[in-house]
C-alpha cells in the first residue's frame, strides 16, 4: 500500500510538471504571437503613411527615412 502511495505521488508531481510546463510554453506562444502581430501592425501603418505622403508628391528618400520602407518597395507604391 505504501509504495502504490508513493508511486501515485511521483505520478501526480509529473502530471503537474508537465502542466506548467505546457501553461509555460503557451504563454510564450501568446506572447510572440503578440509581438508578431504589434509589428504586422506597425509595417502596415508605415505603409499606410507611405502610400499617402507619396500621393501628397514626397521625395522616395524622405520617405524612406521616415517609414524605414525599402526605396525599390516604395517605387511600386508610387506608381
Amino acid at each position: 500500500m505504501r509504495n502504490s502511495m508513493i508511486y501515485s505521488q511521483k505520478e501526480a508531481f509529473h502530471d503537474y510538471q508537465m502542466r506548467q510546463l505546457a501553461k509555460m510554453e503557451l504563454e510564450s506562444e501568446i506572447s510572440h504571437s503578440r509581438k508578431q502581430g504589434k509589428i504586422e501592425g506597425i509595417k502596415e501603418g508605415n505603409l499606410e503613411v507611405a502610400v499617402n505622403l507619396l500621393s501628397k508628391g514626397m521625395e522616395l528618400d524622405l520617405v524612406n527615412k521616415i517609414t524605414n520602407i525599402p526605396i525599390s518597395k516604395l517605387k511600386s507604391l508610387k506608381h
